[in-house]
């Protein structure tokens, strides 16, 4: 049976024992401090077998006839050792005599002077594993691969409509997965380091996720302002079919008359008529038979060189949006996830 002890000076054994009625053979102590081990090797004997220690039995009465003729001699069954890794046997002492006006009783048998002791001169040191760091440094890599795919899912959920918070619990599940996947092996410090990994890719994905749905509000209002233009071209067309300079004045007299007041035909100067078919009949052309896409239109109307007034506008929408941004992230239900994701990422990984 092997027995392994933590002895009280911090060093670890174990060692091969033959145990005699549930209990240790013999004696044990530690080669180092001297500590006695022969109770804990009697507990643990007893609970590898299922029994509780045996006590010793009190020796039998000896008879007052027996008394009078002196202390009998008992022989005493050999004593088994202890099978230990180049252990040395130690050799039998021989026997004392009989000490003189004593008579041994018939068939027994002088006991040794000296009790026998095994020693114990080379015992295996239990030597705990140390890091795989090949293996750490692997499950490293792979939680940041993992990181780098759940934050590209969570972006493009988002894109797709997909707009749950729950989708940071994905991200967290693809960190640990690919940690123990490539690395093969989990501890505390890659657990900690895939749960970093998994915050810093959530917070990177709704970052540009929120900056999309912040902006995204110009975008859909240049894609309104773009089919009112093609509505309105096809009415200019409509009423300037060719392009001459009467369907033009009279088209300009039209607009800019109200019911109160009409504009005289003859106040529209050639140079105007020149200018509003050069800027805007054109376009309008162009509009109306679809041969201007919008990001073709947005292009040359709308993505001009801003001015002054423009770029403090921008820093404002700006400031606006990691303003809201941190609202968002400092949510109840937002911390919530991250929390939880966290700890995902860390439980996947820490075992």
């Amino acid at each position: 049976m092997e027995i392994k002890i933590l002895c009280s000076c911090g060093s670890k054994y174990k060692f091969d024992v033959e145990p005699v009625d549930g209990r240790a053979p013999t004696e044990l102590a530690c080669p180092k401090c001297s500590s006695n081990w022969t109770e804990t090797a009697n507990a643990i004997i007893a609970q590898s077998l299922g029994t509780a220690p045996l006590a010793v039995a009190p020796a039998p009465a000896v008879p007052d006839a027996h008394r009078a003729a002196g202390p009998v001699r008992v022989a005493l069954p050999a004593k088994p050792g202890i099978r230990l890794s180049n252990q040395q046997q130690a050799p039998a002492e021989p026997e004392a005599p009989a000490e003189s006006g004593e008579e041994a009783a018939p068939g027994a048998s002088v006991p040794s002077k000296k009790r026998f002791r095994p020693k114990i001169a080379t015992v295996d040191v239990l030597k705990e594993d140390g890091p795989d760091w090949g293996k750490f440094w692997l499950g490293v890599g792979g939680a940041l691969i993992g990181a780098v795919i759940g934050a590209l899912l969570y972006y493009f959920l988002f894109i797709a409509g997909i707009r749950s918070k729950l989708v940071a619990l994905a991200v967290a599940a693809a960190a640990g997965g690919c940690a123990r996947l490539i690395g093969r092996k989990g501890s505390n410090e890659l657990g900690l380091l895939t749960a970093i990994f998994s915050l810093l890719a959530i917070l990177a994905a709704q970052y540009f996720a929120a900056r999309v749905w912040f902006f995204e509000e110009d975008e859909r209002f240049a894609k309104e302002y773009f089919e009112e233009m093609v509505v309105e071209s096809k009415e200019v067309v409509a009423a300037i079919p060719n392009g001459t300079d009467d369907e033009i004045r009279a088209y300009l007299v039209k607009w800019q008359s109200d019911d109160d007041d009409v504009i005289d035909p003859a106040t529209i100067t050639p140079e105007e008529i020149q200018s509003y078919r050069e800027e805007y009949l054109t376009t309008y052309q162009r509009l109306a038979k679809q041969e201007l896409t919008f990001e073709q239109w947005r292009k040359e109307f709308l993505d001009d060189e801003p001015d002054p007034g423009d770029e403090e506008t921008s820093e404002e929408d700006e400031r606006t949006f990691k303003f809201y941004f941190v609202l968002l992230v400092l949510s109840k239900f937002n911390l919530a996830c991250l929390a939880g994701a966290a700890g995902l990422a860390y439980k996947m990984t820490d075992i």
